[in-house]
C-alpha cells in the first residue's frame, strides 16, 4: 500500500507536466493579443480621423500634371520665411 502512493504521485507528475508551461504562458498570450487589439483600434483611430487644422491640406485641381510639379507636399520651416 505504501508503495502505491509514491508512483501514483510520479505517474501524476508526468501527465501534469507537459501542460504547466502552456498554462502559465496562457495568461501572458492572453495579455499580448489585447495589447495588439486595442493598439490597432487606436492606430485605426488615429489614421481615420478628420483633419483638425483645415489650412493643413491645399487640394488642388489640375488636369494633367509636368515634370516638376509636386503632388504632395508637406508645410517646413521655410515658409514662414
Amino acid at each position: 500500500m505504501l508503495l502505491q502512493f509514491p508512483l501514483a504521485m510520479v505517474s501524476n507528475c508526468i501527465v501534469v507536466s507537459p501542460i504547466v508551461d502552456p498554462l502559465s504562458q496562457f495568461s501572458q498570450v492572453t495579455s499580448n493579443i489585447i495589447e495588439a487589439l486595442v493598439s490597432v483600434k487606436r492606430l485605426s483611430g488615429f489614421l481615420r480621423a478628420e483633419e483638425l487644422q483645415q489650412d493643413a491640406q491645399v487640394k488642388m485641381q489640375k488636369n494633367s500634371l509636368a515634370i516638376g510639379d509636386v503632388v504632395c507636399r508637406y508645410p517646413t520651416h521655410l515658409d514662414a520665411i
